[in-house]
């Protein structure tokens, strides 16, 4: 019996080991993924600003053809 619970407790001493590792591990992986949603998070506001520069640039040059072609500029 005494072996039993022997063989039992290294067992769980080894369960423990391994899923405080894993922690650790699961601990690296979500840093890194928060600093990519922080770097991707960066890339879309940027890529927003860049999305109403350039609508407001052709919406100016659809403007200015229309008039053109309008005969009024």
């Amino acid at each position: 019996m005494s072996d039993e619970l022997r063989g039992i407790h290294e067992r769980l001493a080894r369960m423990e080991t391994t899923q405080e590792h894993q922690g650790k591990l699961l601990e690296k992986i979500d840093s890194k993924l928060d600093r990519q949603d922080a770097r991707l998070d960066e890339i879309e506001k940027r890529s927003a600003g860049f999305a109403v520069i350039a609508g407001g640039v052709v919406s100016v040059g659809v403007s200015l053809i229309t008039a053109k072609l309008m005969g009024k500029a």
